[in-house]
């Protein structure tokens, strides 16, 4: 489990938004190629994919015991 209140995690988090914000910026810019867009938004898609690693839904609840 991810704790979103460690230093750590803030830092990490802050530079994640700030690296999908310049993402989007240049997807606003017009005559970008279409493989460059292609590539901005894997970026925020991967980026928003870590963000996502701190929703409680997506912590472990149980453990399963290996035999």
């Amino acid at each position: 489990m991810i704790d979103t209140n460690s230093a750590t995690w803030l830092a990490m988090k802050k530079a994640a938004e700030e690296m999908i914000a310049r993402a989007q910026r240049e997807l606003e810019v017009r005559g970008t190629a279409p493989d460059a867009t292609e590539f901005e938004r894997g970026r925020i898609k991967a980026l928003r994919d870590v963000l996502a690693l701190a929703d409680p839904k997506l912590a472990i609840k149980e453990t399963v015991p290996f035999i």
